[in-house]
């Protein structure tokens, strides 16, 4: 639990101060993923995608879009 805590600042502050960085919106996601935050895990994959991200991260996070529905 301290570890999803720790990555969870870390990632929120990575998408404050580089807000066009699609790779960290993607990862900041899937934290709020495994914290059970869907509502603002989808914005942050929604985020991603909108942030013209690498080939991989666009799948990935159309994948875990597809699964949150």
């Amino acid at each position: 639990m301290r570890f999803a805590r720790w990555a969870l600042q870390v990632f929120r502050g990575l998408t404050e101060t580089n807000p066009d960085n699609a790779t960290f919106h993607y990862h900041f996601a899937m934290v709020l993923l495994k914290r059970g935050d869907k509502a603002m895990a989808k914005t942050e994959l929604q985020n991603a995608l909108a942030k013209k991200p690498s080939d991989e991260v666009r799948h990935d996070a159309q994948t875990e879009l597809s699964k949150i529905g």
